[in-house]
This record gives structure tokens, sequence and C-alpha cells, in this order.
């Protein structure tokens, strides 16, 4: 502290609390951060139907990689991004799913850390009312 701040500065200040960000709060901002993902693809035109579910160990996974106890949750961003977001960037991009762009459907993430693992859930189809009997 006494090489970042004048001697002035450190004579008015008595005492600093720094409260530690404990499990619950890291996990809030992971979840934060992928809810901020979802809302970019909601709000792109050729992924707006594509539902983004995580499972609660995918949020216990990114506060396990994006948290420092000496940073604080400060390597989040960059964990959400690597461990998340480019995975799901390049799931959507590669020419098999390519098929699955302009349909709904649910893309139910389940894992990131033994790498990005997923299940693709569609709706379940319409059924079709039979047509109307001339009399």
């Amino acid at each position: 502290m006494k090489q970042g701040l004048s001697p002035e500065f450190r004579n008015r200040v008595t005492e600093v609390h720094l409260n530690m960000l404990e499990r619950p709060h890291i996990e809030k901002i992971a979840l934060r951060e992928i809810e901020s993902v979802s809302q970019i693809l909601r709000d792109n035109k050729k992924f707006k139907d594509i539902t983004i579910t995580v499972a609660p160990n995918v949020v216990q996974e990114l506060a396990d990689i994006g948290f420092d106890p000496l940073m604080g949750a400060r390597p989040m961003e960059r964990a959400v991004e690597q461990s998340f977001t480019i995975p799901l960037n390049d799931w959507l991009n590669e020419d098999a799913n390519k098929g699955l762009l302009g349909q709904s459907f649910e893309l139910v993430v389940k894992g990131i850390k033994n790498g990005f693992e997923w299940e693709v859930k569609k709706p379940a189809p319409l059924l079709a009312l039979p047509a109307p009997v001339a009399p």
C-alpha cells in the first residue's frame, strides 16, 4: 500500500476493510457472465431461437476456474470466454450443427471442465390435427 499511495493519503486512512468474495458471490458472477453470453445469442437473428441452459455444475466449474484468491473474480471473464464462449462459438459454427440453425432448440451445457459437453434438445413436434371430413 505504501508504494502506490501518497503519504498524505495514507495518513488520512485509518482502516480499510476488504471482504473476501465467498463462493455464492463467485457463482453469481459466473452465472451473470453466462447470462450475458446467452443474451448476445438471443439478440442475434441467426441464433435467436436457441435456448441455452447450463447445469449447476457448469456454474461451479466456472467458479473454480475463474476465481483467484489474490485477484478475486477478475479472471472470471477470461475463464468464461475460454471455457464457455469460444467452445460454444465453435460448436455453433461446425458444419454438422449448421442444419440446426433457424430451428428452435435447447442447448444444455452439461460440463466444461473436461471439454465442452452438451446435449441438444429439440422441442416435441406439434401434432397435426386431422383434416376435417367433408359431409
